[in-house]
């Protein structure tokens, strides 16, 4: 287990800055994440999650090679921290670093059927293309809709008729 450990170090430390920043910033964000989906359920969250990116925060366009890197920085650091099956948990964490970015992203959900159970997965879109998975994920996992984020009224914008 330590040289399992100590192998994981010297990646890291083999990493370039920027990536060794995103990896340090999933590591502390997974686990907030993963309480908040467990507390908030995945439509809640992903609601607040997805806040719209405006042309002021828009970055400097990023390469999907790049944009993939930082799927595969998020998954790694996932792996680490995280049980089994948190794809939903590790796709959220992705999406905020990119919207941070200014990167628009999509939060997709699939399932597929094997051996008469019914599987789930989340994965990170950007203009069509998986970000933190392969890229025949769409073709194993059947995608949902994709369904607009509902913004909940205030109460003072409720119209009770008379």
């Amino acid at each position: 287990m330590i040289s399992s450990w100590r192998r994981k170090a010297r990646r890291f430390r083999a990493l370039d800055a920027d990536s060794r920043r995103v990896v340090l910033g999933s590591v502390l964000l997974l686990p907030v994440f993963w309480v908040r989906v467990k507390l908030l359920g995945r439509w809640e969250l992903s609601c607040r999650n997805g806040a719209a990116i405006d042309a002021a925060s828009a970055g400097s366009p990023a390469s999907l090679e790049a944009l993939r890197h930082l799927g595969k920085l998020v998954n790694a650091a996932a792996h680490t921290l995280l049980p089994p099956d948190n794809c939903l948990t590790r796709s959220l964490v992705l999406q905020w670093l990119l919207n941070r970015r200014g990167v628009p992203t999509d939060l997709r959900l699939g399932v597929q059927l094997i051996n008469g159970q019914l599987q789930a997965h989340a994965w990170i879109e950007s203009h069509g293309h998986p970000l933190n998975d392969g890229a025949d994920v769409a073709e194993r996992f059947l995608p949902l809709e994709r369904v607009e984020p509902v913004e909940r009224a205030s109460a003072d914008q409720i119209i009770v008729p008379a």
